[in-house]
């Protein structure tokens, strides 16, 4: 995929390594599963639309539906776009750093587009939005901002390893400076080389 920055191609791989995939027993690519919301899912995190969601079937496989290792990987490419494009319109984008954009995309990629604002998403959820989190990003207060994502479910119960993750973007005292950021890739486990595959039978716990 051409055009792209080296963050967005660190962005793309820190994502990728959180996302739930399933392989097929063939090897030759991956299969469906209902995330633990029940929520049909294929690829890397990609939701189907017009499946209605099914609790009773979270954390199943779905094996109907296959996508190639190509075929995952350019639709993964398409939502990397698309939530970036959606990660532009957060509060604060203007004011973060290359690397605390990165963690506001991968914060739109999770939890999607104006998850930071009160509304009804494409699934019929209510959504509360993030007002703490969208005032002190609006000032710039990154600090701030990353504390208000440590106090939420979110982070302690929704996404595991990738709350710390993601905050550690987000947050200017972590030190994680541009310099350092593929050093801090590393060592969560993120691979930095945009080909190689992320953790093979992931967590679903989007």
């Amino acid at each position: 995929m051409g055009g792209l920055s080296d963050n967005d191609r660190l962005a793309k791989a820190e994502i990728k390594k959180d996302e739930s995939f399933v392989p097929s027993a063939d090897g030759l690519g991956v299969t469906g599963y209902y995330d633990n919301n029940g929520w049909l899912t294929r690829g890397y995190g990609h939701r189907v639309k017009g499946a209605k969601r099914d609790p009773s079937r979270a954390g199943e496989h779905a094996p109907e539906l296959f996508d190639s290792w190509s075929s995952a990987d350019a639709l993964f490419d398409e939502d990397y776009l698309a939530h970036k494009r959606a990660a532009t319109q957060v509060p604060g984008w203007s004011k973060a750093s290359p690397v605390q954009q990165r963690g506001l995309v991968n914060l739109t990629f999770n939890m999607g587009p104006d998850w930071w604002k009160a509304h009804t998403n494409e699934w019929g959820e209510e959504k509360h939005g993030w007002p703490g989190f969208t005032a002190a990003a609006e000032a710039g207060d990154w600090n701030k901002a990353a504390d208000e994502l440590e106090d939420s479910k979110w982070f302690r119960e929704d996404v595991g390893s990738r709350g710390p993750a993601v905050v550690s973007l987000v947050r200017p005292a972590s030190g994680l400076t541009e310099e350092k950021s593929v050093v801090s890739a590393v060592a969560h486990g993120y691979p930095t080389n945009p080909g190689v595959m992320g953790q093979v039978g992931g967590k679903l716990d989007r």
